[in-house]
């Protein structure tokens, strides 16, 4: 009965966090993504001129 007693304790609350990801993304206009690969990002216009400047260097162009 004490082994019952102690694998319910354990149960709940890892069964409540999951009820309520699985509530929660039923209506949800942005989901919950729990074990997904995040998509790799890829650079806008803007960003990828921001990296050329970034790295852009400067040369010596005056005589000695």
């Amino acid at each position: 009965m004490v082994i019952a007693v102690i694998i319910l304790a354990v149960l709940l609350p890892v069964m409540t966090i999951g009820a309520f990801i699985v509530g929660y993304n039923m209506n949800a206009p942005k989901k919950i993504k729990m074990l997904s690969k995040q998509k790799k990002h890829e650079p806008t216009e803007a960003e990828i001129m921001m990296s050329r400047i970034d790295n852009a260097q400067v040369y010596k162009t005056e005589n000695e």
